[in-house]
């Protein structure tokens, strides 16, 4: 799950768009104010608010993005790409 594609902002927001993107988002899918289907009200704002815990903290963020840097290297190297970012030297 992307999560910047959840909250609908670029990867490189600001702390300030994303805390806005949250604000916008919560409101517009809240369960409470939302008529129909309230479990999948209830999943979407669930989705929101663990995209918003990720993308909010600055350590938590750059875990995701570096974890999600791997994934993609693995989708298109394979494992030779992993290991050429992973194991170079500092």
């Amino acid at each position: 799950m992307d999560y910047y594609k959840v909250l609908e902002v670029d990867k490189d927001a600001s702390n300030e768009v994303i805390k806005r993107a949250y604000w916008v988002l919560s409101k517009k899918h809240h369960p409470d104010g939302q008529r129909g289907d309230s479990e999948l009200n209830y999943q979407r704002m669930r989705l929101i608010n663990e995209a918003y815990d990720v993308l909010s903290d600055t350590n938590k963020r750059a875990a995701y993005n570096r974890r999600t840097q791997l994934w993609r290297l693995w989708l298109d190297d394979g494992l030779i790409g992993v290991a050429n970012v992973w194991l170079r030297p500092i």
